[in-house]
């Protein structure tokens, strides 16, 4: 008997992946000049970057849930009439500010954590970095009282990612380009004015902080990190060790100034750029990891390394996947799909498994006969697996032919082409887990859940699950959560194909006949030419718009950074693009620790009265938290562990507005009335708070590693409700 061969994929029609092959051999096709490296980002780095912002953003929405009622609505600290009378500026946008419910805010929520999700998975990419964008301006208009650093780099980041193609890879939307509009290349470096700007802006936070920092404690006498790991609030473990070796502080302080200061060059070095960007971009990511591990900073540290990635060249990417490709079974692995929602998993697989450099194609048709083939001739090494079971390999050739036929028969029956994709839902009858096969390395065979294993067995992210998945319990969830999941999908598929009204078969049929046929009737052919002078025209106005748009909001950041120091050149925004600014909510202050770190620590005390007369303190011991007070005799001097009675960063910044803050009257009496109000809904009669003050301690903190007392003030006095009445 003839051999049959597997057919190749038809990677041009199909528009999944470029055979192996070719990809090999273009393996470096693309060499970047120094503009691309210096002023490019590479699409892996703009993945990651997105999945991180997603990530960043469903954390940041989880970790504001508990604080809905404190912080956004009317019945918190700051209702909406306050906003907008003293903490709102003409050219915000809120969507938050549209009601004060606890319900309407939830429901705000949940659509951003939803919104973010669909980032982090790349679904309809850009539209959802604009929406998150959206999110971020207005929850930060709503209460900016509560807002730090983090939420401002937070903000320009996604801004300026909007203009970037952060879909391009490792996402949903790669993994079902349409064929006729993908263009496969190895080429994954962007460059444009837009990715001039994202670097800029990336420059912006480091080198106007470097300005920021003129006090002696950062130029002169290297005592800045002494200082700023000495805060209780922010200090971690790390901290308390390393505070204990002077010298080291002072090199820290020196490395970190001018590392934020002159760092940037190493990224627009004219000799072994590349090498010499991707250790300057490493620099500034290992500098907020270090950041985190002696300092609680919120977002912060992490949206800054989502900042560094951008930084990264594609240098550094193809030698990461280069040195991947010399393992054999990612290589020479290859993926076959059967229907609609094979090709779907098909694509999500080698998308997110990091398996772009697989063969990928549609089912082949001649699959039985290359078993006849493979049996017969090597019944060993060369196996197929179906639904995880081997076929016997001296079964006849009458069964494998009954079997042949009936694939055939029911082939010929229930398949449709739509868009060069075989509308099978099964390979065979009543199989609803054979959407996908997979051949390995050694040309061994799988569907189901074997070529589930052989998938994670091939994935660079994936493999050190391969073991855990031969454990029998293991694999026996995993197999009826495939069948679960298997028969969703084919509800799910045949409700939409069986809708009313539907022509979808009808038209894919049509478009089908047409893409396989040669000869295009002219109309069609006119039509199709005038369609894509269309989209090209469309195209090209995007890029415009969006490059221009771009550069003139990094220019607005710009001059919103000069405004505050001492520019070199002077850049001065004109007063008639302030509100254009502030609309796009590109301005921006980078002056943390500056001009020097603060030298004082500090705490509350709000010592009140209840309605029978008991002396009661409220802020000790989580107290706002829990809503159980600290009855008399109550300690005064600061509390063990004292994070706890803060709570997170956005509960810091009340507390340190509340001190020395914008408008810091207002957030009292905000808090006054938010103390009372929470207190007198869990307690009656004797036990209601009437009144309490709020009172600010404070120490010095010396430079022998010891701290003097400084006089307490008394903030703020407040009466719940008048006993006359």
């Amino acid at each position: 008997m003839e051999e049959i061969k597997l057919h190749k994929p038809l990677n041009k029609k199909y528009g999944l992946h470029k055979n192996k092959k070719l990809m090999n051999s273009q393996n470096n096709l693309y060499h970047y000049t120094k503009i691309d490296t210096i002023f490019g980002i590479d699409k892996r780095s703009l993945a990651i970057f997105r999945v991180c912002l997603g990530l960043i953003g469903m954390y940041d929405v989880w970790e504001r849930w508990p604080d809905i009622k404190a912080h956004y609505t009317d019945e918190g600290f700051l209702p909406r009439s306050v906003v907008t009378d003293h903490y709102w500026n003409q050219s915000w946008f809120s969507l938050h500010l549209m009601g004060g419910t606890i319900g309407y805010m939830k429901l705000l929520f949940v659509i951003n954590f939803a919104i973010c999700f669909l980032l982090t998975i790349g679904w309809r990419s850009r539209m959802m970095m604009f929406l998150n964008y959206i999110f971020i301006m207005s929850i930060q208009a709503r209460n900016n009282v509560v807002g730090h650093g983090g939420d401002v780099y937070m903000r320009v980041i996604s801004y300026f990612g909007m203009f970037l193609p952060i879909g391009a890879v490792f996402s949903v939307d790669s993994a079902f380009k349409r064929g006729q509009l993908q263009r496969e290349s190895k080429r994954f470096s962007v460059t444009n004015l837009a990715t001039v700007a994202a670097i800029l802006q990336v420059s912006f936070l480091y080198v106007f902080s470097y300005m920021h920092k003129t006090g002696d404690e950062w130029r002169v006498d290297y005592t800045a990190s002494f200082y700023a790991l000495q805060l209780d609030y922010f200090r971690t473990f790390l901290a308390d060790f390393i505070v204990n070796f002077p010298n080291v502080l002072k090199v820290l302080t020196y490395s970190v100034l001018y590392y934020e200061g002159y760092g940037m060059l190493a990224c627009v070095f004219p000799v072994w750029t590349s090498e010499i960007k991707t250790l300057g971009a490493m620099g500034f990511t290992m500098l907020h990891i270090g950041f985190a591990m002696f300092m609680r900073l919120g977002i912060f540290s992490p949206v800054c390394v989502t900042g560094t990635l951008l930084l990264y060249p594609a240098w550094f990417w193809d030698k990461i996947f280069n040195r991947l490709r010399r393992n054999r079974e990612w290589v020479d692995f290859k993926i076959y799909y059967s229907g609609r929602l094979g090709y779907y998993i098909t694509g999500l697989v080698s998308t997110f498994f990091l398996l772009p450099d697989v063969e990928v194609g549609p089912f082949p048709h001649n699959i039985d006969d290359e078993s006849v083939v493979s049996t017969k001739l090597d019944t060993q090494s060369n196996p197929i697996i179906l639904n995880g079971a081997n076929i016997n390999p001296t079964v006849n050739l009458t069964t494998v032919s009954q079997h042949q036929h009936q694939y055939q028969q029911y082939h010929n029956q229930s398949s449709i082409y739509t868009n060069g994709v075989v509308e099978t839902s099964n390979i065979y009858p009543g199989n609803t887990s054979n959407w996908i096969y997979t051949k390995d390395h050694k040309g061994i065979k799988y569907t189901g859940f074997k070529a589930l294993v052989s998938i994670c067995k091939a994935s660079p992210l994936l493999w050190y699950l391969t073991p855990f998945l031969h454990i029998r319990f293991i694999a026996a969830s995993v197999k009826r959560l495939m069948n679960l999941i298997s028969k969703i999908l084919v509800s799910l598929y045949e409700l939409k194909s069986n809708r009313p009204y539907s022509n979808s078969n009808i038209s894919s049929t049509t478009d089908s006949t047409m893409m396989f046929n040669e000869s295009t009737p002219d109309e069609a052919a006119h039509f199709h030419r005038q369609l894509q002078k269309k989209w090209k025209i469309w195209k090209i106005f995007k890029k415009v718009f969006l490059n221009g748009l771009a550069i003139l909001s990094i220019y607005l950041a710009l001059g919103w950074n000069c405004s505050s120091v001492q520019c070199v050149i002077p850049v001065t925004v004109p007063q008639s693009l302030n509100g254009f600014a502030l609309a796009l909510r590109v301005d921006q202050q980078w002056s943390m620790f500056s001009p020097r770190p603060p030298q004082s620590h500090w705490w509350y005390t709000f010592e009140g009265e209840l309605d029978d007369g008991t002396p009661m303190e409220l802020w000790n011991n989580d107290g706002l938290f829990t809503w159980k007070g600290n009855i008399a005799p109550y300690s005064r001097d600061k509390p063990d562990p004292y994070p706890s009675c803060i709570g997170n960063h956005r509960w810091f910044k009340v507390y340190e507005n509340l001190n020395s803050g914008n408008g810091y009257e207002l957030i009292r009496l905000g808090l006054g009335r938010w103390v009372c109000r929470e207190w007198n809904l869990r307690y009656q009669g004797d036990d209601r708070l009437y009144k309490f003050n709020i009172i600010y301690r404070n120490e010095k903190q010396n430079l022998d590693n010891t701290r003097s007392p400084l006089n307490d003030i008394v903030l703020w006095t407040h009466v719940c409700y008048d006993k006359s009445t």
